[in-house]
């Protein structure tokens, strides 16, 4: 029996996984304090906290929502994305210890052993835009002033190799995710054409960097992207994660995941407060979940834990799912 490491590896790289896998279980993530992207606490518990990140801007933590947000009247860092060079200043990484950090998080190897291995990072390229300049002035930044926004991206990702250079020293990773939200529930923030022009030739490099580490490149962008896959895949991005219902998984599936693996987040909020049987749940993800992951391209990531357990139980009933021929061909 492949362990869940082997078994995601083997979906990972387009074959034919022994299993559906148990996202949740069957990763090890890692989010170290020491980058200090969201808040004083960095990455730790995918919070961050209230206070200063290594750019200057100012975070609030939140209970209700478990995450962190830029804090309401603090002013812009950046007022002009043309001055980016003068008025950003970069984080010194080389007074990083990620010997000690690893040090830290990989004391107990069980946590790890036989499960994939992950990092994840936040604040991609135009989340960092909008985190200093502000979401409506960092959307129209891009519009008004591209070729500005086009470098600010590419210094953006040449800071975050430099950090991945320490990190992968000393972590022994699987896979990054690197989170870049570009939608909201109707549609992107950024057209395909814009994305071409503007943040593809830095996720190149961020994509070719990875590969000659051989590491798998994992983007994590919600709201409804799926007019981005084209040039998702053009950038370089393995697969696509976080990936809501508000986006089209079947049609995805069948137009792209021969290119790009979907890992997509799970929530069903339609049934919100509906008193479900089991029955009804089984058949809810029989037609949204399993019905996709034929050719093992679709990693569903079961996030609404009002299904988790069924789910969990569905697969256990189906370990030879992928021994049948009708389910190795993508739908």
């Amino acid at each position: 029996m492949l362990t869940a490491r082997e078994n995601l590896l083997k979906a990972y790289n387009h074959e034919i996984p022994e299993r559906i896998p148990i996202y949740q279980s069957d990763i090890k993530y890692w989010m170290p304090p020491e980058i200090r992207e969201r808040g004083p606490e960095g990455g730790e518990g995918l919070g961050g906290g209230t206070g200063y990140d290594w750019f200057g801007n100012h975070w609030t933590f939140s209970e209700v929502d478990m995450g962190t947000t830029p804090t309401p009247g603090y002013g812009p860092i950046l007022t002009d994305v043309t001055k980016w060079r003068e008025q950003i200043k970069f984080p010194d990484l080389s007074t990083i210890d990620w010997k000690a950090a690893w040090e830290r998080d990989g004391a107990d190897p069980e946590e790890y052993e036989g499960k994939l291995r992950m990092m994840i990072i936040c604040s991609g390229p135009l989340e960092q835009l909008h985190t200093i300049m502000g979401f409506d002035e960092g959307l129209m930044a891009t519009i008004l002033e591209p070729e500005a926004c086009k470098e600010f991206f590419e210094a953006i990702i040449d800071y975050k190799i430099e950090m991945l250079e320490g990190i992968l020293e000393y972590y022994p990773l699987d896979i990054v995710e690197q989170h870049d939200d570009y939608g909201h529930n109707n549609n992107s923030f950024i057209s395909l054409d814009q994305f071409r022009e503007l943040l593809m030739p830095a996720w190149q490099k961020y994509a070719k960097f990875l590969k000659k580490k051989g590491v798998i490149f994992q983007l994590h962008s919600c709201g409804k992207n799926e007019g981005l896959v084209p040039g998702f895949i053009e950038a370089g991005v393995q697969s696509w994660s976080s990936c809501q219902r508000i986006n089209n998984h079947k049609a995805i599936v069948h137009e792209y995941c021969d290119k790009i693996i979907l890992n997509p987040g799970i929530m069903f909020p339609e049934y919100d407060g509906m008193e479900l049987t089991e029955e009804e749940k089984r058949r809810i993800l029989d037609d949204e979940i399993f019905s996709i992951c034929k050719g093992g391209a679709y990693i569903p990531d079961m996030w609404d834990y009002n299904f988790y357990d069924t789910f969990v139980q569905m697969v256990a009933e189906r370990p030879d799912f992928y021994e049948k021929a009708e389910n190795c061909i993508l739908p």
